[in-house]
């Protein structure tokens, strides 16, 4: 018996491991013909710049239109009767957002939604000593459900990211059906949930989460100015110089102007573009800037300077079904260890690794830290296309 299973496994992997082998020595040949080394900013220099990006307060764009939206929830739940579906107000995001650090940013001591506003007690589900491990979180969630159902005080309850607490297996499906009904039937407390889109489009298909919640709104779309005022303190940084854009620049500023107008000419320009491709993404736009720093040798010195460089969103490769079914997993969690995606997909590691190992290649996914993998959020809107495109993430009747 244990022999044929072996055997079994073994056919499972040797066509996979070719399949691998094979796009990773085309990915190498690729990765080689392109590189180049004068050229490729330091990974600390983007761990700074990200660093510093993560320090910055809640974003005004994203506090004014979110405190507007929240306010006249509550304000509808605490005054209606038929409190059914009214009691909920789900914020979509991005996978590639921090919807954790934005909602609770939203809901700290010092803002005026909880301060002025809103006189009700409110519950935060924290992230503060939360296992990597999917099931501990389950466990987290399940044990906040049984806490909350015990509870008869009107009180606002705040979820910044679902996908924390997510896991597409059994028992996390077991623990969302325990959640819902709790929504469902709970009339003393308004929930506000964080969720990305991948995961919302996922909960209405299978679930129909549309049917109990008829509150869902989209995490703003980020304007060239609202961009322009969050990243720019970030790439102070760094030292370049802005009149490297004119290379790019089709019609040139008027050389009459004065040097500090001539560079914000350019900087809306440039900050424009980083909207439209980011299709107002704070995650992806902040990636496409970092990244559209460039060293150039400099022929006279012989030293490499920094450059900045019109942004622009790379190509997107080739997958297979099966690369597209661990991305979708990935999105919908958010982030997942190699072990806990393993679970999920029903796999064992080793089964995965190299396949891991090839989309970090092609830099579809990165890793956040020594353990958990993400979406690349430079490749966010075209992976999001090319899922929908093959019916990975369907969008509800």
């Amino acid at each position: 018996m244990l022999l044929n299973n072996l055997t079994k496994k073994f056919k499972h992997w040797l066509p996979l491991a070719k399949s691998k082998i094979e796009k990773g020595a085309s990915q190498l040949e690729n990765s080689i013909n392109n590189y180049d080394p004068k050229e490729i900013i330091p990974s600390k220099l983007i761990e700074r710049l990200n660093t510093k990006l993560n320090s910055l307060p809640v974003y005004e764009s994203y506090y004014d239109t979110l405190t507007i939206n929240v306010h006249d929830y509550i304000h509808q739940w605490i005054i209606n009767k038929e409190q059914n579906r009214k009691n909920c107000l789900v914020i979509k995001g991005n996978c590639v957002d921090n919807l954790y650090n934005i909602l609770t940013s939203i809901f700290s001591e010092k803002s005026s939604l909880s301060k002025e506003t809103i006189e009700l007690d409110y519950q935060i589900f924290s992230l503060e000593n939360l296992k990597q491990n999917r099931r501990d979180r389950l466990n987290y969630l399940q044990e906040k459900i049984l806490e909350i159902q015990q509870q008869s005080d009107k009180k606002i309850i705040l979820i910044p990211d679902l996908s924390y607490y997510f896991s597409r297996t059994i028992e996390g499906l077991e623990v969302l059906e325990k959640l819902l009904k709790l929504l469902d039937e709970d009339e003393n407390k308004f929930w506000i949930i964080g969720c990305n889109h991948w995961l919302w489009l996922f909960l209405v298909k299978i679930y129909h989460w549309d049917a109990y919640i008829e509150n869902a709104r989209d995490l703003p779309l980020l304007s060239q100015e609202n961009l322009q005022d969050i990243l720019l303190p970030v790439l102070d940084l760094v030292e370049f110089d802005w009149n490297d854009l004119r290379r790019f620049l089709v019609e040139l500023p008027n050389q009459n102007e004065d040097d500090h107008k001539i560079i914000s000419q350019l900087q809306a320009k440039y900050f424009e573009n980083l909207a439209s491709l980011s299709q107002g993404c704070l995650g992806t736009a902040s990636q496409l800037c970092f990244y559209s720093l460039r060293y150039v040798k400099n022929e006279e010195t012989e030293l490499s300077d920094l450059k900045i460089n019109n942004p622009q969103l790379p190509d997107f490769p080739s997958i297979t079904q099966s690369d597209r079914y661990l991305l979708f997993c990935i999105g919908l969690h958010g982030h997942l260890n190699k072990s806990d995606l393993a679970n999920i997909l029903g796999d064992d590691q080793i089964y995965i690794t190299s396949q891991i190992e090839c989309l970090v290649n092609l830099n579809l996914i990165h890793f956040l830290d020594h353990q958990n993998i993400a979406i690349n959020p430079l490749f966010y809107s075209k992976l999001t296309k090319d899922l929908k495109d093959n019916h990975f993430l369907v969008e509800s009747d």
